[in-house]
């Protein structure tokens, strides 16, 4: 995992922390980080099954966007956390019908 620290870079300028944007993909990676974390064994069974999975991740995306995000509702920050959601969420299937 990077930790990336807040700080003035010697030209004055704030580093990565204090950027809008950090990593092009940082909300493909959480939408992808959500979809693994949600199929823990940390969840009952009946809330691993795919919709309800997707139902609640989106939910808890959305509410992140609407109540705790500094920046508030943004499309583009829900948009790619659920395309990265769903890519995983074919990869994990492609792979399964494979292997």
């Amino acid at each position: 995992m990077l930790l990336l620290v807040a700080g003035k870079t010697a030209s004055g300028q704030l580093s990565c922390a204090h950027r809008r944007r950090c990593f092009a993909g940082d909300e493909y990676a959480t939408g992808a980080a959500m979809n693994l974390i949600s199929r823990g064994p940390w969840f009952t069974r009946s809330t691993r099954r795919p919709a309800v999975r997707f139902a609640w991740t989106t939910g808890a995306s959305i509410f992140y966007e609407l109540v705790l995000d500094n920046h508030g509702w943004e499309s583009r920050d829900v948009l790619p956390r659920l395309g990265g959601y769903l890519i995983t969420e074919g990869l994990i299937a492609l792979g399964k019908r494979i292997f």
